[in-house]
C-alpha cells in the first residue's frame, strides 16, 4: 500500500488483522499471485487459494469500456458480494493498483489492450474454429496435417450462403441419392424381400438405370476419363427431380418397382452392384451416409443446439433458404451420421475436453475421462424431430424420457466413460476405447487445432478449455461433430457433478503447478501433442541449391490406375445389357438421353457396316495380288495413274508454265501494239493542243528461251491495263 494514504477500517476487523491482510497481499504482489474470476467458479477460487493466491474483486479494470457502461450481472453480483464480507473490501482496496496476474473468463468480453503479456488468461483472443462455418472451412484442408496417429473423420459439410459451395451441396445430395437408391435394391434383393417387383409398383425401372449411368459419369470423373471426350449431353434440373421423386417413393415411403422379368432383375442387380463397387474408393464416408440422405441444417455461430434442423429432402433446404432473414446467421449444411452406434437402439455423443496450453508450438492436453449424452427418444430415421437426433443437454433437458426405452439406461441421459468401456466389455469390445476410440479422439482434435494454427493469435500465457463432441459408427470409429469453447462446467447432473469440479481443479495444476515445477502432477490430463519446432538455421547469405537423385527405371508393375480399364469396360457392357433388357416405357418418368440410346447401338451398327475385303480369308499373298489385278478396280486405278503421271514430275510442270508464261506475254504483246497504233492514228486525224506521250522502248532479247525484259516501268503501264484479268496474269508473269 503506498505510503501517505489511510485506509479506514471496519468495526469488524482489528488492527491486527488488517496487518495481516497487508502482509498477504505485499506478499502476493511480490510473487504474483493475485487472480480474477469471471462468473461462479468456486473450484477455481478455491484451488488458486489454496495455492496462495488473492483474488482482486475488482473486475471493472478488466472489461471493455462498453461492459463497464453496462454493469454487467458478474459484476453487479460481485461487489454485492464484497459488500457482505469487510475483508474482501479491505482486499480489494489493497490491490487496487496491484496488477492482475491471472484472469479466468470464459465467454466475457476483455478489454485486451489493458492486459501485460505476463498475465495468464484463460481465453485466446480470437478462435473461429469453434464456429460451425470455421470448423467446416479448417477441416477441408485437414488432409495437409495428416501423419501417423493424426486424422480428422468430420462428416461433410458446405457452406449454404456461398452460392458455389450450394451447387456443391446439390450435386452431393444428388448423387448420393443415387447410392442410396442402387444400395437400396441391392440389399433388397440379397435379402429377397418378396413384393419387391410388383404389377403395382411405382417406382419404375429406368430410375434404376438413371442411378447406375449418373454413379458411373461420377466415376469417370474421378478417374479423369472424361478430359479427352466431348462434351457430354447435359441432364437437366427437371430430369433430376423425376429421379428424387422415384427415390422418396422407393427408400422413404417404401413403394415397390415395377414389374420385371428375373432377367432384367439379374441385370439390374449386376448393374447396382458394380457401380456401388465402383464408387467406393472415392467416396470415402460410405460407411456413414446409409440409404436415407438425411442431413442436418445448423446456424453458424450458435451452441446448445438453437436453430438446428434435421432434413431428408432437396426442398426443404430451399425452404429453409428461402425463410432466411438478416437477423439469421450464415446457414452450414452437414451429412448426418445414418449409421451411428446405438445404446439399446438409443442415439448418443460423446463429450471430450481438451485443455490446449500454448498454440505455436502446438501444445494440447487431453482429459482421461469423459461423459455420454443420450436421447430422450428412440432412434429412428422417419422422425426428424430433435428429441429423436440431438443429444444436447439444453435440448433434451426440455422432453420427457420415452416409455418404450429400455430400462438399463439413466434417466439423466448421462453415462461417464467408465460406465461406457463396462458397456463395451458386455458386447465382446473391451479393447476397443484404448485401441480405436479414444486414440481416434485424440487425432482428430489435434488434427483440427493444425489446420486452424496459423488462424489463432499465438499469444503467450494462455490456454483454453474446449469441449469437444463426438459420435461413433458401427465400427467403432469416432467422427468429431464440433468444438466447443466455453464449455458448461455446471453440475446438471451426477455425472457432471463429480467431473466439471475435478476438471477445473486439474486445470489449476497443469496452468500454474507446471509452471514452477516439470513434474508436477497435472491429475486426470495427459499430454497428447507437442509440436515440435525446429529453430530456423542462421542467415549466411544468399545460397540457393537444388539437390535431387536420379531417377532409377525397374521393372513395370501394374498399378490400380492401369487396371480400370478392364473395369470401366465391364461397367459399359453391364449397362448395355441393362439397357437392351429395359424396353422404353412410356409412362416412366425417367428416360435415357439420346446420346446414351446412341450409345447402346453403337456396337451393333459398326459391324453392320463393315464389309469383307476381297483379301480377306486364308490366302496366299500372290493370290490375292492377282485377284486385285482381275477385278475392274484396278483397272480403273491404272489409267487414272498412268493420265496424271506428269503432274507427278516436277521438271515438267516448270517446263509447261514457262512456256505458258511466253504465250501469254506474246498475245499481250501483239494486241497492245496494234491499240497503240490505233489510238497514234486518232491522235493524227484530231487536232490537239496537248503534249503527246509515247510509250518507252521496249527491248526485247531472246536468251535461253527466255525472255529479258529491260525497261524503264513496268512493261504494261497501269493506264493500258483495265482489265482485272489482266492485271492478275501480270502479277503471275512478274512472279516468274
Amino acid at each position: 500500500m503506498p505510503e501517505g494514504r489511510s485506509l479506514s477500517i471496519g468495526s469488524g476487523i482489528s488492527k491486527e488483522r488488517f496487518n495481516e491482510l497487508r502482509a498477504i497481499v505485499e506478499k502476493a504482489a511480490q510473487g504474483k499471485k493475485t487472480f480474477t474470476v469471471f462468473g461462479k467458479y468456486t473450484t477455481i477460487r478455491d484451488a488458486l487459494k489454496a495455492r496462495g493466491w488473492v483474488q482482486n474483486f475488482d473486475l471493472q479494470k478488466l472489461s471493455t469500456p462498453r461492459q463497464r457502461q453496462a454493469q454487467d450481472d458478474v459484476s453487479v453480483a460481485a461487489r454485492i458480494e464484497s459488500r457482505g464480507d469487510e475483508e474482501r473490501q479491505v482486499l480489494s482496496r489493497l490491490l487496487r493498483h496491484v496488477p492482475v496476474s491471472f484472469v479466468w473468463a470464459t465467454s466475457e468480453p476483455i478489454d485486451w489492450n489493458n492486459l501485460s503479456k505476463s498475465t495468464i488468461v484463460s481465453r485466446f483472443p480470437r478462435v473461429f474454429f469453434t464456429t460451425k462455418i470455421g470448423i467446416a472451412s479448417y477441416l477441408g484442408e485437414s488432409h495437409w496435417f495428416v501423419g501417423p496417429g493424426i486424422n480428422a473423420r468430420f462428416p461433410r459439410c458446405h457452406i449454404l450462403s456461398s452460392q458455389e459451395d450450394y451447387e456443391l451441396f446439390v450435386a452431393d445430395f444428388r448423387i448420393t441419392a443415387c447410392q442410396g437408391l442402387l444400395n437400396t435394391l441391392v440389399a433388397a434383393i440379397e435379402k429377397q424381400t418378396p413384393n419387391l417387383f410388383t404389377g403395382n409398383g411405382k417406382v419404375p425401372l429406368k430410375a434404376i438405370e438413371f442411378a447406375v449411368r449418373r454413379v458411373s459419369e461420377y466415376v469417370s470423373h474421378r478417374q479423369h476419363d472424361d478430359i479427352d471426350k466431348g462434351n457430354e449431353e447435359k441432364i437437366w434440373d427437371h430430369q433430376w427431380e423425376q429421379f428424387l421423386t422415384h427415390y422418396y417413393q422407393c427408400v422413404h415411403s417404401g413403394e415397390p418397382f415395377q414389374v420385371a422379368t428375373d432377367l432384367q432383375i439379374q441385370e439390374m442387380y449386376t448393374c447396382a452392384k458394380m457401380a456401388v463397387d465402383s464408387i467406393r474408393p472415392y467416396w470415402p464416408q460410405m460407411a456413414m451416409d446409409g440409404t436415407n440422405n438425411v442431413w442436418i441444417v445448423k446456424p453458424g455461430a450458435k451452441s446448445r443446439g438453437r436453430g438446428i434442423q434435421v432434413i431428408n429432402k432437396l426442398e426443404q433446404v430451399q425452404q429453409r433458404l428461402g425463410a432466411f432473414n438478416a437477423n439469421d446467421p450464415r446457414l452450414v449444411i452437414q451429412k448426418y451420421i445414418e449409421k451411428p452406434l446405438l445404446i439399446y437402439n438409443t442415439k448418443f455423443d460423446i463429450r471430450q475436453w481438451f485443455l490446449v496450453t500454448s498454440i505455436y508450438p502446438l501444445t494440447i492436453w487431453m482429459y482421461k475421462e469423459c461423459y455420454l449424452r443420450f436421447c430422450s427418444h428412440l432412434f429412428s430415421l422417419t422422425n426428424m424431430h430433435e428429441s429423436v437426433h440431438l443429444s444436447n443437454n439444453a435440448i433434451q433437458c426440455k422432453y420427457k424420457n420415452e416409455k418404450k426405452r429400455d430400462r438399463l439406461l439413466p434417466d439423466e441421459n448421462m453415462w461417464d466413460s467408465l460406465t461406457f468401456q463396462a458397456y463395451l466389455r458386455t458386447i465382446g469390445h473391451a479393447d476397443k476405447w484404448d485401441k480405436i476410440i479414444y486414440p481416434g479422439m485424440r487425432g482428430a482434435f489435434t488434427c483440427a487445432l493444425l489446420a486452424a494454427q496459423e488462424h489463432v493469435s499465438p499469444r503467450p500465457n494462455t490456454f483454453e478449455l474446449y469441449g469437444v463432441d463426438f459420435m461413433l459408427t458401427e465400427d467403432l470409429q469416432p467422427w468429431l461433430i464440433e468444438i466447443n469453447s466455453s464449455p458448461c462446467m455446471s453440475p446438471t447432473t451426477s455425472v457432471t457433478a463429480r467431473l466439471c469440479p475435478q476438471c477445473l481443479e486439474d486445470i489449476i495444476k497443469v496452468v500454474i503447478d507446471r509452471r514452477s515445477t516439470k513434474d508436477a502432477d497435472t491429475g486426470m490430463f495427459e499430454l497428447a501433442y507437442r509440436q515440435d519446432v525446429s529453430n530456423p538455421p542462421p542467415y549466411t547469405g544468399m545460397n540457393l541449391t537444388v539437390r535431387g537423385m536420379k531417377l532409377r527405371t525397374g521393372p513395370r508393375i501394374s498399378r490400380p490406375e492401369e487396371m480400370k480399364t478392364d473395369h470401366n469396360h465391364g461397367m459399359k457392357e453391364a449397362i448395355r445389357r441393362l439397357s437392351e433388357q429395359l424396353k422404353e416405357d412410356s409412362s416412366s418418368g425417367v428416360r435415357i438421353s439420346s446420346a446414351e440410346s446412341r450409345e447402346v447401338r453403337k456396337e451393333p451398327e459398326k459391324r453392320k457396316k463393315v464389309k469383307r475385303h476381297c483379301c480377306s480369308g486364308r490366302t496366299s499373298i500372290s493370290q490375292a495380288v492377282q485377284r486385285y489385278r482381275m477385278s475392274k478396280n484396278s483397272e480403273t486405278v491404272t489409267k487414272r495413274i498412268n493420265s496424271c503421271n506428269e503432274l507427278y514430275d516436277w521438271r515438267k510442270r516448270i517446263e509447261r508454265t514457262k512456256l505458258d508464261c511466253k504465250t501469254t506475254i506474246m498475245n499481250f504483246s501483239n494486241e497492245n501494239s496494234l491499240q497503240d497504233q490505233r489510238e497514234e492514228r486518232k491522235e493524227a486525224e484530231l487536232p490537239d493542243s496537248r503534249p503527246r506521250s509515247r510509250l518507252p522502248d521496249i527491248k526485247r532479247k531472246d536468251f535461253n528461251n527466255n525472255i529479258q525484259v529491260s525497261r524503264n516501268f513496268n512493261v504494261f503501264p497501269q493506264h493500258k491495263i483495265q482489265s482485272p484479268i489482266k492485271r492478275t496474269i501480270l502479277e503471275a508473269v512478274n512472279v516468274v
